[in-house]
């Protein structure tokens, strides 16, 4: 069982956990496949990997398949990476990726992180961050951009979005290793002026056609096609330059397709009264903000 401990390094809790579980042996894995559960056995997807004697990973799931790069694709996913180096221990953690709300990750970073550092979530902001309690920082922990072909089972992308921390002492953590750009709460209030009145045009708009729009899920897919994106959670992919460009040019091919999208996405159609317009409004400036990238940046 893993047990957290006051008087030593992280680390050391990782290595012993790990070398106190004996692997489990079932008619779907070996003991070669070294499957060692951090809590209860039944729920080998949690659990504790040995990369090499100076690595561990804290596992969550399954994120590799059977392919050729299943190990790489699981640790690089892995929430809590555990790494004792020449200089120190550090430990990374990473959550999950971009268009997806990774619930089970939020719950089990908030059960296996250190003493000395915590998840946060405010979930309706969407906003997740690491506090450290002996110095009161906290620190924006971004969705992954991290990318896997299952078909062809090959990384296709990663973009390295995760957290590292130093560990100088027992329960006392510091942020490390390289920075990264993440998005704040603060609006660029200079380029939410200057386009909105594009925004507000495009919304007008939209309500007009939304009712003469088709947006039964065939002609939506076949929209997000046209906007150059196969899949149903479009609020969060669409490419911010594409949603620029159609909303400031009133005579853009694809300005119907983005009405209808949006119109699907918002329930348009079923707005009766002066209160739904007004959750509406919210709704589409929230996803315009965020679409448009018009909020500050900074780097951590």
């Amino acid at each position: 069982m893993y047990q957290l401990n006051n008087t030593e390094y992280f680390f050391d809790t990782v290595k012993r956990t790990y070398e106190s579980i004996k692997p489990v042996i079932s008619k779907d894995c070996s003991k070669e496949d070294d499957i060692r559960p951090i809590g209860q056995r039944r729920y080998k997807w949690e659990r504790i990997q040995k990369v090499d004697d100076n690595t561990y990973v804290l596992i969550d799931g399954y994120w590799g398949g059977h392919g050729r790069d299943r190990e790489n694709v699981t640790v690089a996913m892995a929430p809590i990476t555990v790494q004792r180096r020449e200089d120190g221990d550090y430990i990374r953690v990473r959550n999950g990726t971009v268009g997806s709300v990774w619930t089970s990750r939020y719950k089990f970073l908030m059960r296996h992180l250190p003493r000395g550092m915590q998840f946060i979530g405010k979930f309706k902001e969407g906003s997740h961050t690491i506090y450290l309690p002996q110095t009161d920082k906290a620190y924006p922990l971004p969705k992954s951009t991290f990318k896997y072909d299952y078909k062809t089972c090959v990384i296709e992308h990663d973009g390295n979005e995760a957290l590292w921390f130093k560990q100088p002492d027992i329960n006392v953590f510091e942020r490390a290793g390289h920075e990264l750009v993440v998005t704040t709460s603060r609006l660029d209030k200079d380029l939410k002026k200057q386009l909105k009145p594009s925004i507000k045009e495009f919304f007008d708009w939209m309500c007009i056609m939304a009712p003469m729009l088709q947006t039964d899920w065939q002609a939506t897919e076949t929209y997000l096609k046209e906007l150059k994106f196969n899949g149903w959670r479009v609020t969060p992919c669409l490419g911010s330059q594409l949603i620029q460009d159609i909303v400031t040019n009133p005579e853009h091919e694809n300005r119907v397709a983005l009405a209808a999208v949006l119109s699907t996405e918002f329930s348009i159609n079923r707005v009766k009264d002066e209160k739904d317009l007004a959750v509406l409004r919210t709704r589409y400036n929230r996803f315009m903000n965020k679409a448009l990238r018009l909020y500050k940046t900074e780097m951590i």
